[in-house]
């Protein structure tokens, strides 16, 4: 949806911005799941399909494009994938990959939502630590390794949240 959010698209050219942008460094997608991805996607209504003309002689391309409803369910899920710590990376990166095509409020908004549940998360973590103690070390271990990656995306939006701020004001 985010790649069609940008552009209508063919399915060729949906596998060219993954392999240029990297994109299967930080999303389980193969060349072809993309078009079953994109069948499933008209299917929901969320976008629709024509043949046009390849440039040349070649075969009619099938290109996609977003209705309203993909287009309000897209930003919906980006906009909930960039506020709720307990969606997976893949689609917080998702989401984040389509950073400049939101509005900037929502998108400051939604990381600043996320950063107050990081700490809520922290805090309750520590809490269950508190009270389970004694542990073993290796359940202390288990304990650190999740503070370490929830503060470390805390510290990610302390440093990007004015960035973005700071960008959208300019």
């Amino acid at each position: 949806l985010g790649l069609l959010a940008e552009r209508p698209m063919h399915g060729y050219a949906i596998e060219a911005i993954v392999a240029e942008r990297g994109m299967r460094s930080w999303t389980p997608i193969g060349f072809s799941s993309i078009y079953q991805a994109l069948d499933q996607l008209v299917a929901r209504g969320w976008a629709l399909a024509t043949d046009e003309p390849a440039p040349g002689r070649g075969r009619p391309r099938r290109v996609h494009r977003l209705t309203a409803k993909g287009r309000r369910h897209w930003r919906t899920t980006a906009i909930a994938a960039l506020e709720d710590p307990r969606c997976s990376d893949s689609e917080f990166l998702i989401a984040y990959s389509v950073l400049p095509l939101l509005p900037a409020a929502d998108v400051l908004a939604a990381l600043r939502r996320r950063r107050e549940r990081l700490t809520e998360s922290l805090a309750a973590l520590q809490a269950d630590l508190d009270q389970a103690l004694p542990v073993p070390p290796h359940v202390e271990t288990m304990f650190s390794f999740t503070r370490t990656r929830l503060a470390g995306q805390r510290d990610w939006l302390d440093q990007t949240i004015p960035a973005l701020t700071t960008e959208a004001s300019s």
